[in-house]
């Protein structure tokens, strides 16, 4: 059968090739937003409070779980579509936060920013993104568990136009008549005539004599 010619058709050579030159893409985008994005984050935990020594590891764990859950979104492209939404939540959540980041430190400044809140954020911050990657990295163990083979590719059909041809379903065999048990005749079984000694069989009663009348009471007794 001919195949559909308005779907573009590759070999698995070039389906891996062009998923490995997607994958570089996205990988040289994340690499841009890390390197754009690092010196606002770290300037973000100074402002919070943090040490110099320290403030370099927060851009690093921002990046880091944006990179897990773009994996985690990779390996669960197949699961269902609340499994899928919690990473596309979660991916956009750390995006919009860094771009927000990136707009207050270049419109207004850190400076604008409550540094209380800024610190309380800052001190609370490491310990939900370590629990988001722990979250992310056991339901990729569950999900790579669970994936369900990869099926066989369907059979084309054939088409011409915008009109699918299908072809005729073959007929089934037909069914047989069921053969006569051994031991049985087809011709119906005539009745048989009765025989003198049928009394034999029948059953005997269980009081073989009559019973006696009770006699009539006395009226009058004689003196």
């Amino acid at each position: 059968m001919a195949s559909d010619p308005t779907r573009p058709s590759f070999t698995p050579v070039q389906r891996r090739l062009l998923t490995a030159l997607a994958g570089l893409i996205v990988a040289a985008l994340a690499g841009a937003a890390y390197a754009l994005t690092y010196d606002v984050l770290r300037d973000l935990a100074r402002y919070g409070g943090v040490g110099e020594r320290w403030a370099p590891l927060y851009p690093a764990i921002a990046d880091t779980l944006t990179a897990l859950t773009i994996l985690s979104l990779v390996i669960t492209r197949n699961a269902r579509w609340w499994t899928r939404l919690l990473r596309w939540a979660l991916l956009l959540l750390l995006i919009a936060g860094g771009a927000a980041v990136s707009v207050q430190d270049s419109v207004w400044g850190m400076a604008e920013l409550p540094r209380d809140s800024v610190r309380a954020g800052v001190a609370v911050a490491p310990h939900i993104m370590l629990v988001l990657g722990v979250w992310l990295w056991l339901t990729m163990f569950k999900q790579i568990r669970v994936a369900r083979p990869v099926a066989e590719e369907p059979e084309p059909i054939d088409q011409r136009g915008h009109v699918k041809v299908l072809e005729p379903a073959a007929p089934g065999p037909l069914a047989l008549e069921a053969p006569a048990e051994s031991g049985e005749s087809a011709e119906p079984a005539e009745p048989q005539p009765e025989s003198p000694f049928d009394f034999l069989d029948e059953p005997e009663p269980l009081i073989p004599f009559t019973p006696e009348e009770p006699a009539a009471p006395l009226d009058t007794v004689p003196e």
